[in-house]
């Protein structure tokens, strides 16, 4: 990377300057967009991504239609401090290897949606250690609020929904994702 890129990227995602920064992102991958933009997609994912590894920073991550190429990416990036997968809904195999990675799902309004299965399965599956909530406000319209604006007020009954699908209590959920997220954050606070 040269270094008026990344002057311009640690500029541009004001890491490196302050002791305020905890993360970078939402960063990512978008391949639902014309395929066009892959390529300089990808280029520019990598080199967010080697700058949060050289602040040893967790990614905020968005994606669509690439978790494959997204993993592979970080694999190859040897990316270590982990971080937080927007939104996520892709297959268990996707969900363990950013696990493995050291990354968290964040868990929003789609999984109300009675025609997500999968996505079902996959939230009972998940270990305790491995979401966080999240609404992507004003988008991902939980089944109830599918034509109102999307609010953080929704994330209660959104904690509902999972609690009955892993059979835990709300409280349970609030507890873990809160610990999930501080400890994605807390990481990145180490460096100070």
């Amino acid at each position: 990377m040269s270094k008026v890129i990344e002057r311009n990227l640690v500029v541009g995602l004001d890491i490196g300057t302050s002791k305020i920064s905890v993360a970078v992102g939402e960063i990512g991958l978008d391949y639902a967009l014309p395929a066009a933009s892959h390529k300089s997609q990808m280029l520019w994912f990598k080199q967010q991504v080697v700058l949060a590894q050289k602040y040893k920073l967790p990614l905020v991550i968005h994606c669509r239609k690439a978790h494959d190429q997204l993993a592979s990416t970080l694999r190859k990036l040897s990316f270590t401090q982990g971080g937080f997968i927007h939104g996520f809904s892709g297959s268990q195999v996707q969900a363990d290897v950013y696990l493995k990675l050291g990354f968290v799902l964040g868990l929003s309004g789609a999984l109300t949606y009675d025609r997500a299965k999968a996505l079902h399965k996959l939230v009972a599956y998940l270990p305790d250690d491995a979401y966080v909530l999240e609404t992507d406000s004003p988008d991902m319209r939980p089944s109830f609020a599918r034509h109102a604006i999307n609010t953080p007020l929704n994330i209660p009954r959104i904690v509902e929904y999972i609690a009955q699908l892993k059979g835990q209590t709300a409280e349970t959920i609030i507890k873990n994702s809160s610990q999930n997220y501080h400890r994605i954050i807390l990481k990145s606070a180490d460096r100070f």
